[in-house]
């Protein structure tokens, strides 16, 4: 969100701009969450109506990232509706934060812009219960919110941050779902970017009937986390004897949930990319690339400084690298397709 919100009508972040974004984006907030969980939370079960609704660690975790627009040149931090102007406008990125609904299941899409998820569409008269997935403007109409709130929920880790709902004064005009870590339904991303793409193609066919040269090329960037010894596409190894008996009984539930958000979703996740180039194989050319980080999966909000030197070291890899320069040759064919 640093990075997104440097954009501006002149082009992209300056490299300082970048290299700022990439600072605050490494900086711990584990203490945030604890101090909220001591003090906030305990007294919210010991004297409920002194701490009020609204005071937990999950606003100490955004509080703290909102330090980045304390600068005196920032207004605070910005909303969804803040970004809207520029992803009209077409110079700052789309952005769609997921998570997910406790209640239903669902895909909860938070986004400055106007996107009917699947089966939202604006004359299908979808139960809104019945379709895969729901968003912020769907069910809160006329309201806005702060990026870092839209940040943390689609970024909740179990138990380390709370779920979280609308608070409305009076009876919400539509349903006040608690939300969740977007990890339980979409933890790569893909499934939004697919839906968000295969929508923007129809709309580019259509649209393009009469255009001399509509758009026909698609990149979709993915980056992911493989542990110390993985190859890609290999599940992890494990050790049948560990983990067996009343252990095994009592975790395995949870460690079920765990893993499936990892190995199992990015399965799914090459299956959907390999659909959506399927189905729009036809004069539309697709270019997939993908950076991959090395190590251990950071479990809370803080980067040891071997996680930081751990990320850094993956950056510079020759896979990376290239996957990089990969990257720069498809913006320099693109430039030139514009000129």
């Amino acid at each position: 969100m640093y990075f997104v919100d440097r954009y501006s009508p002149d082009g992209p972040p300056s490299p300082q701009d970048a290299e700022e974004a990439v600072e605050w984006s490494g900086r711990s907030s584990l203490d945030a969450v604890a101090w909220g969980l001591a003090y906030t939370d305990l007294g919210h079960i010991v004297l409920p109506p002194v701490w009020g609704r609204f005071v937990n660690r999950g606003d100490a975790l955004e509080r703290r990232w909102g330090e980045f627009w304390e600068a005196p040149a920032r207004p605070g931090p910005p909303t969804l509706e803040d970004w809207r102007p520029g992803v009209e406008q077409g110079w700052r990125p789309v952005q769609a934060f997921n998570a997910t609904a406790v209640e239903t299941g669902q895909r909860f899409l938070m986004s400055p812009m106007d996107w009917d998820p699947p089966g939202r569409g604006a004359n299908s008269g979808a139960d809104p219960e019945t379709v895969p997935a729901t968003g912020f403007r769907q069910d809160c109409p006329g309201r806005t919110m702060a990026v870092p709130t839209a940040a943390r929920l689609s970024a909740s880790f179990p138990y380390v941050t709370p779920v979280a709902r609308p608070y409305y004064e009076g009876k919400p005009p539509g349903r006040a779902l608690h939300l969740a870590d977007g990890g339980y339904y979409d933890n790569f991303g893909v499934l939004t970017a697919v839906d968000f793409l295969d929508d923007m193609l129809q709309a580019v066919v259509e649209e393009g009937k009469e255009a001399k040269s509509p758009p026909r090329e698609v990149v979709l960037v993915r980056t992911s986390l493989r542990g110390p010894g993985e190859s890609a596409g290999a599940y992890p190894a494990t050790d049948s004897r560990s983990g067996s008996g009343w252990l095994m009984s009592a975790l395995g539930p949870a460690l079920t949930v765990a893993n499936v958000r990892g190995d199992a979703q990015a399965t799914v996740a090459d299956s959907l990319a390999g659909y959506l180039q399927r189905t729009w194989n036809e004069g539309i050319s697709f270019t997939t690339i993908e950076f991959v980080a090395t190590g251990e999966t950071p479990l809370s909000w803080h980067l040891s400084e071997d996680q930081k030197r751990a990320l850094d070291e993956s950056w510079d890899s020759r896979e990376n690298q290239a996957s990089l320069e990969g990257l720069r040759a498809v913006y320099r064919r693109l430039d030139l397709k514009r000129k």
